[in-house]
């Protein structure tokens, strides 16, 4: 007789034994080897984890994934994706730091009347009018202008790649 064991993440075992007699019983001892490794991919926080195309997480993501090569890649909203091959070994367990998503930035260009106004954008100082902050990422942003004995002046801006807004 023979025999063939396909299971899913396991390599195909397959084999021959041999019986005598039509009534006897035969056990068979059969070990599968595993075709899977148990992977963590751990990005920074908040980006997204995709794997072959498909998102498996944000943050990390722990799983199975057979011996082979994937595409893994590492995205973030406002941020340019960072991609890598991997490599699987089946019974090779192991965690991945990715790379981290890239800001996509432009540049805000702030003065005032009176000069030395305290700057704060998403409720965080960036120092003092008149003032280019180079490396703002790209989307909307909250910002006030504030000096004492002044009123606050307070407006959206909309931050776009290699532009300056004034």
């Amino acid at each position: 007789y023979s025999y063939k064991i396909i299971s899913d993440n396991y390599y195909l075992s397959e084999g021959l034994f041999y019986l005598n007699d039509v009534n006897s019983v035969h056990t068979e001892n059969v070990t599968l080897k595993p075709n899977f490794a148990s992977i963590e991919l751990v990005a920074v926080e908040g980006a997204g984890i995709l794997i072959d195309g498909e998102e498996k997480g944000r943050g990390s993501w722990k799983g199975i994934l057979k011996g082979g090569k994937y595409n893994v890649e590492c995205r973030k909203e406002n941020h340019k994706s960072t991609f890598e091959t991997l490599e699987i070994e089946a019974g090779r367990d192991r965690s991945v730091t990715l790379a981290s998503p890239i800001p996509i930035i432009g540049i805000l260009s702030l003065n005032s009347m009176p000069l030395d106004a305290k700057i704060t954008i998403d409720g965080k100082e960036h120092g003092l009018t008149p003032r280019n902050i180079n490396d703002l990422i790209v989307g909307s942003h909250k910002v006030k202008i504030s000096k004492s004995g002044y009123i606050d002046a307070s407006f959206d801006v909309v931050i776009k790649e290699g532009e300056t807004t004034e």
